[in-house]
């Protein structure tokens, strides 16, 4: 990849995975803080997530950010100044992503913000399936094997490629020790 090669960028409705790229980490620290001088005390938490926050792991050049909102009263004013930030709402997708925002144009997508109440199931999972992967050198490569494959076979159907996943999603998750209720 030459240095004029952008490390983000994905044509919306289309698929393509690429290698692990380092830069992923740095696009993120610097979408962080941006974030967290707009939120402010609105977020509890802004995470990496998805992909391309797996060091070695293949993934669309597209970041994905999960922003924990303290108080949903709060989601017009989040939302608001999300906005001034160049995210545009493309709403609510319930349990499968929460509140999704986009950001970048439609011909070169660079962020995905799923917006979620702190402390929800979708939180959780989130963030547990990104440490299993990170943790999981063997899991991580089948993943990447399966996205690969999902992306040969579906390079302009975006909704198969997210089916695909969806079951090696799920078994991750289910292999994961359970919390202790206490």
């Amino acid at each position: 990849m030459s240095s004029d090669d952008p490390a983000l960028g994905l044509r919306r409705g289309t698929t393509v995975v690429r290698e692990y790229d380092p830069r992923w980490a740095d696009e993120f620290r610097h979408e962080e803080l941006l974030l967290r001088r707009t939120l402010g005390d609105l977020a509890s938490g802004i995470e990496h997530i998805g992909s391309t926050a797996v060091p070695g792991l293949a993934a669309k050049p597209v970041l994905d950010v999960a922003v924990a909102l303290v108080d949903p009263s709060t989601f017009a004013e989040v939302r608001r100044r999300l906005e001034i930030c160049g995210y545009a709402y493309r709403g609510d997708l319930g349990s499968e992503g929460g509140h999704v925002f986009a950001k970048g144009p439609e011909s070169g997508r660079t962020h995905y913000l799923h917006l979620q109440d702190a402390g929800s199931d979708q939180w959780r999972s989130y963030l547990a399936f990104r440490d299993a992967l990170r943790k999981d050198h063997v899991r991580r490569d089948a993943y990447a094997a399966l996205k690969k494959d999902l992306a040969r076979r579906f390079p302009a159907d975006r909704q198969s490629y997210l089916a695909g996943k969806a079951a090696f999603i799920r078994e991750t998750l289910a292999l994961l020790p359970r919390p202790d209720p206490a």
